[in-house]
């Protein structure tokens, strides 16, 4: 905030003030955290429904960062454009390596996390699974960039996976 409104980018009192505005907002949010934490202590704590709550938004944040690094169906706009600008050797390493590495620990999420919704996950996973072959399949079927080509190729052999 401070660096916006400071019209001497030299300064050297500006850049302490940068600094301390800084150190304060992060004490500040500690501080929050700290006070809510012993709250809930003195009051007995998180009831079973907020902490189903959590754990339920914790899954859909965790489900929607792996299905994003997969390229799954929703998620896979990002690929065909990152895949374009990249060198062709590291073009080829994420459409292999880093797929694997994210369907593992999606998988790993899955079954060894939460056993106990493992048959909710793989209904979910198998109707994403499906959405990505279908439309990672037909948009390659257009493509005249190789590496474009790819990226939908790697798209759809997700879903395989």
């Amino acid at each position: 905030m401070l660096r916006a409104a400071s019209s001497d980018r030299n300064c050297a009192h500006c850049r302490s003030s940068e600094a301390k505005l800084a150190l304060l907002t992060d004490h500040e949010i500690f501080e929050r955290y700290r006070r809510r934490v012993r709250r809930r202590k003195r009051t007995g704590g998180l009831s079973l429904a907020e902490l189903n709550a959590m754990l339920l938004a914790g899954m859909g944040l965790l489900a929607v960062g792996l299905l994003f690094k997969v390229s799954a169906v929703p998620f896979h706009a990002w690929t065909p454009d990152a895949y374009e600008g990249a060198p062709a050797p590291v073009t080829g390493f994420m459409a292999a390596v880093v797929k694997a590495g994210a369907v593992g620990a999606l998988l790993r999420a899955t079954i060894v996390a939460f056993p106990g919704l493992a048959l909710e996950w793989g209904s979910l996973l198998s109707l994403l699974a499906a959405a990505t072959m279908i439309v990672g399949n037909l948009f390659a079927l257009g493509q005249t960039n190789l590496k474009r080509l790819l990226a939908y190729s790697s798209i759809g052999h997700t879903g395989y996976i």
